[in-house]
Protein backbone atom coordinates (compact mmCIF):
# COMPACT_ATOMS: atom_id res chain seq x y z
CA UNK A 1 0.00 0.00 0.00
CA UNK A 2 0.90 3.40 -0.78
CA UNK A 3 0.51 6.47 1.08
CA UNK A 4 0.23 9.64 -0.42
CA UNK A 5 1.86 12.44 1.80
CA UNK A 6 4.09 15.34 1.62
CA UNK A 7 7.75 14.91 1.48
CA UNK A 8 9.64 17.44 3.82
CA UNK A 9 11.83 18.80 1.58
CA UNK A 10 9.15 20.45 -0.35
CA UNK A 11 7.91 22.66 2.79
CA UNK A 12 9.02 26.39 2.47
CA UNK A 13 11.54 27.39 5.02
CA UNK A 14 10.91 30.55 6.72
CA UNK A 15 14.00 33.06 7.46
CA UNK A 16 13.82 35.81 9.99
CA UNK A 17 14.44 38.76 8.94
CA UNK A 18 16.43 41.40 10.45
CA UNK A 19 16.41 44.72 9.93
CA UNK A 20 20.09 45.89 11.41
CA UNK A 21 21.61 43.16 8.99
CA UNK A 22 24.17 41.71 11.62
CA UNK A 23 25.10 38.33 12.57
CA UNK A 24 25.46 38.65 16.02
CA UNK A 25 22.24 37.16 16.79
CA UNK A 26 20.45 40.29 17.23
CA UNK A 27 16.98 39.79 17.89
CA UNK A 28 14.16 41.43 14.79
CA UNK A 29 12.53 44.80 15.24
CA UNK A 30 9.76 44.49 16.26
CA UNK A 31 7.19 46.09 14.35
CA UNK A 32 5.19 48.06 17.59
CA UNK A 33 6.63 51.30 18.86
CA UNK A 34 8.17 51.46 21.53
CA UNK A 35 7.07 54.78 23.96
CA UNK A 36 9.29 57.21 24.46
CA UNK A 37 9.64 57.73 27.74
CA UNK A 38 8.28 60.67 29.71
CA UNK A 39 10.94 63.64 29.73
CA UNK A 40 12.48 65.10 32.81
CA UNK A 41 11.63 68.57 33.97
CA UNK A 42 13.69 71.38 32.17
CA UNK A 43 16.18 73.04 34.87
CA UNK A 44 15.14 76.30 36.69
CA UNK A 45 17.46 79.02 37.21
CA UNK A 46 17.32 80.40 40.33
CA UNK A 47 17.95 83.78 39.87
CA UNK A 48 17.94 85.33 43.41
CA UNK A 49 20.86 84.08 44.78
CA UNK A 50 23.25 86.28 46.22
CA UNK A 51 26.23 86.17 44.05
CA UNK A 52 24.58 86.94 40.64
CA UNK A 53 27.72 85.44 38.87
CA UNK A 54 26.76 81.63 40.50
CA UNK A 55 24.04 79.58 39.54
CA UNK A 56 22.13 76.46 40.45
CA UNK A 57 19.19 74.21 38.31
CA UNK A 58 16.85 72.64 40.34
CA UNK A 59 13.92 70.10 39.56
CA UNK A 60 10.79 71.30 40.70
CA UNK A 61 8.64 68.91 41.86
CA UNK A 62 4.92 68.28 40.27
CA UNK A 63 2.50 67.82 43.51
CA UNK A 64 -1.32 68.23 42.09
CA UNK A 65 -2.68 71.05 43.58
CA UNK A 66 -6.51 69.44 44.37
CA UNK A 67 -3.95 66.66 46.74
CA UNK A 68 -2.88 67.67 50.29
CA UNK A 69 0.36 65.34 50.51
CA UNK A 70 -0.27 65.95 54.33
CA UNK A 71 -3.69 64.89 54.50
CA UNK A 72 -4.45 61.81 57.12
CA UNK A 73 -7.44 59.72 56.74
CA UNK A 74 -9.30 60.19 59.90
CA UNK A 75 -9.83 56.30 60.05
CA UNK A 76 -5.71 55.88 59.75
CA UNK A 77 -4.23 58.11 62.62
CA UNK A 78 -1.90 57.78 64.94
CA UNK A 79 -2.16 53.92 66.68
CA UNK A 80 -3.49 55.35 69.49
CA UNK A 81 -5.84 58.32 68.52
CA UNK A 82 -9.34 57.49 68.77
CA UNK A 83 -11.16 56.49 65.27
CA UNK A 84 -13.42 59.30 63.91
CA UNK A 85 -16.34 57.96 62.19
CA UNK A 86 -17.35 59.83 58.87
CA UNK A 87 -21.37 61.59 59.76
CA UNK A 88 -24.41 60.63 57.26
CA UNK A 89 -26.68 63.47 55.72
CA UNK A 90 -29.28 63.08 58.18
CA UNK A 91 -26.27 63.38 61.62
CA UNK A 92 -25.40 66.35 59.37
CA UNK A 93 -28.69 68.31 59.56
CA UNK A 94 -29.57 67.10 63.19
CA UNK A 95 -26.31 69.03 64.68
CA UNK A 96 -27.22 72.11 62.20
CA UNK A 97 -30.55 72.54 63.54
CA UNK A 98 -29.23 71.97 67.22
CA UNK A 99 -27.20 75.01 67.35
CA UNK A 100 -28.23 78.47 66.85
CA UNK A 101 -26.22 80.00 63.69
CA UNK A 102 -26.37 83.66 62.64
CA UNK A 103 -28.41 84.43 59.41
CA UNK A 104 -25.06 84.90 57.61
CA UNK A 105 -23.50 81.60 58.18
CA UNK A 106 -23.06 78.70 55.40
CA UNK A 107 -24.66 74.98 56.58
CA UNK A 108 -25.36 72.41 54.79
CA UNK A 109 -29.38 73.09 54.76
CA UNK A 110 -28.91 76.67 53.47
CA UNK A 111 -26.98 75.85 50.64
CA UNK A 112 -29.55 76.27 47.14
CA UNK A 113 -28.19 74.23 44.04
CA UNK A 114 -29.37 75.05 40.44
CA UNK A 115 -32.28 73.13 38.85
CA UNK A 116 -31.39 70.31 36.96
CA UNK A 117 -30.37 70.01 33.50
CA UNK A 118 -32.63 66.42 33.23
CA UNK A 119 -36.51 67.00 32.99
CA UNK A 120 -38.61 66.32 35.26
CA UNK A 121 -40.35 62.71 35.31
CA UNK A 122 -43.92 62.90 34.66
CA UNK A 123 -46.71 60.38 36.10
CA UNK A 124 -49.72 59.49 35.14
CA UNK A 125 -52.79 61.22 37.00
CA UNK A 126 -54.81 58.31 37.40
CA UNK A 127 -52.93 55.62 37.83
CA UNK A 128 -49.47 57.11 39.13
CA UNK A 129 -47.12 54.81 36.85
CA UNK A 130 -44.66 56.78 34.47
CA UNK A 131 -46.40 58.88 31.70
CA UNK A 132 -45.27 60.01 28.09
CA UNK A 133 -49.16 61.22 27.15
CA UNK A 134 -51.63 64.23 28.22
CA UNK A 135 -54.55 64.55 26.92
CA UNK A 136 -55.17 67.78 25.15
CA UNK A 137 -58.68 68.59 25.82
CA UNK A 138 -58.54 68.02 29.79
CA UNK A 139 -54.77 68.46 30.34
CA UNK A 140 -54.62 65.37 32.39
CA UNK A 141 -51.69 62.80 32.05
CA UNK A 142 -52.19 59.07 31.18
CA UNK A 143 -50.01 56.48 30.92
CA UNK A 144 -51.89 54.21 28.35
CA UNK A 145 -54.78 53.42 26.12
CA UNK A 146 -57.08 51.92 28.79
CA UNK A 147 -56.49 55.15 31.00
CA UNK A 148 -57.28 57.28 27.87
CA UNK A 149 -60.66 55.74 27.43
CA UNK A 150 -61.24 56.28 31.26
CA UNK A 151 -59.90 59.96 31.49
CA UNK A 152 -62.83 60.44 28.33
CA UNK A 153 -65.47 59.79 30.64
CA UNK A 154 -64.83 61.56 33.75
CA UNK A 155 -66.76 64.23 34.59
CA UNK A 156 -65.28 67.93 34.80
CA UNK A 157 -65.34 68.08 38.20
CA UNK A 158 -63.17 65.15 39.11
CA UNK A 159 -60.62 66.30 35.86
CA UNK A 160 -60.56 69.73 38.31
CA UNK A 161 -59.74 67.78 41.53
CA UNK A 162 -57.02 65.83 39.54
CA UNK A 163 -55.31 68.84 38.26
CA UNK A 164 -55.46 70.58 41.55
CA UNK A 165 -53.98 67.69 43.41
CA UNK A 166 -51.02 68.10 40.53
CA UNK A 167 -51.47 71.78 41.27
CA UNK A 168 -51.65 72.64 37.59
CA UNK A 169 -54.10 75.15 35.91
CA UNK A 170 -57.68 74.27 35.72
CA UNK A 171 -58.74 73.95 32.13
CA UNK A 172 -60.60 76.66 30.31
CA UNK A 173 -64.34 75.44 29.01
Amino acid sequence: MATIGKSPSKRKSTKLKSSTGSSLGAPPASKKKKSNPIPPLPPIENEELEDPNMTTTEYVERIPIFKDPNFVHSTKGAAGAKKRGWKNLKQIVASERAVQWPVSAVTYSSIEGPPSFKPAKKYSDISGLHSDYRDPQSKLRYHNVKEFSQLRMLPSDLVTAYLALRKANAPVP
